[in-house]
């Protein structure tokens, strides 16, 4: 495979019904990637990322899955091929379903809502199908997967896979990292570091942040300031000083 290339598989699947993925070449390009038409062994996408990880798309309405899952032609034989040829494998599942009353899985059709909507799936039930797809996530090596409401979603669920893959390294990617800093509503203006620093210590919060930032002249100060000099902070006595100092002096010796 070539890097900055979408390699779409355009063979029929099972059922006239299945989404024939060379339709998507169209969308996909419109969509600014480029694409080209190869017969893969596994996967009706794939692609190379930014480090080289090759990655591999499957498509299913929900009936191949339900077809191919009861027949073992998904675990036996598709999952196995994808774990072979691929570093990640994602699942992108077409139709509209939802849990009936009864616990069935209900099919969207025009207006109404069935649930025997293709020869043999009568009878199944909305946790069957969870649990399957749950399954393939965490014990089959399928990375995640996608409910669809269509060719439209389909593509657009394609192009996010492939940027997040092709736009920058594996290592770049540190949403994950972001940590959540409560505001203080009252703040007019940034906090000086003594302030943020002093808001994260046990049992401080603002209010208390805002007191100790006033009396220590630097952060340094604050970080080696001893259990007395706490005491003397208007609102920290003996045991709330004792526990800032514990908790610094433990950050000192911990890990990232």
């Amino acid at each position: 495979m070539k890097p900055r290339t979408l390699y779409l598989d355009p063979r029929v699947g099972p059922s006239k019904k299945t989404r024939r993925s060379h339709d998507l070449t169209e969308p996909l390009r419109r969509e600014g990637l480029t694409v080209v038409s190869a017969l893969l062994e596994s996967a009706d996408v794939a692609f190379l990322g930014s480090d080289g990880q090759r990655i591999g798309i499957e498509i299913k309405t929900i009936g191949d899955f339900y077809t191919s899952f009861r027949s073992g032609r998904l675990a036996g034989h598709q999952v196995r091929a994808l774990l072979r040829d691929y570093d990640r494998r994602y699942l992108i599942i077409e139709g509209i379903w939802r849990p009936m009353p009864n616990g069935q899985i209900g099919i969207r059709r025009g207006r109404l809502w069935v649930t025997s909507w293709f020869r043999g799936a009568h009878g199944l039930r909305f946790e069957e199908m969870d649990g399957h797809l749950l399954t393939l996530e965490e014990r089959a090596g399928i990375s995640g997967w996608r409910r669809s409401m269509g060719q439209g979603e389909t593509v657009k669920f394609i192009k996010s896979i492939y940027h997040w893959w092709t736009d920058k390294a594996y290592t770049r990617h540190r949403s994950h990292l972001v940590f959540h800093r409560e505001v203080d509503p009252a703040l007019l203006s940034k906090p000086t570091l003594r302030k943020l620093w002093a808001k994260e210590l046990p049992g401080v919060g603002w209010d208390r942040a805002t007191a100790i930032a006033q009396h220590f002249p630097s952060a340094q100060a604050l970080a080696l300031a001893d259990e007395r000099t706490w005491r003397g902070i208007t609102g920290i006595g003996r045991t709330l000083a004792q526990r800032i100092v514990a908790a610094i002096e433990q950050e000192g010796h911990g890990k990232i």
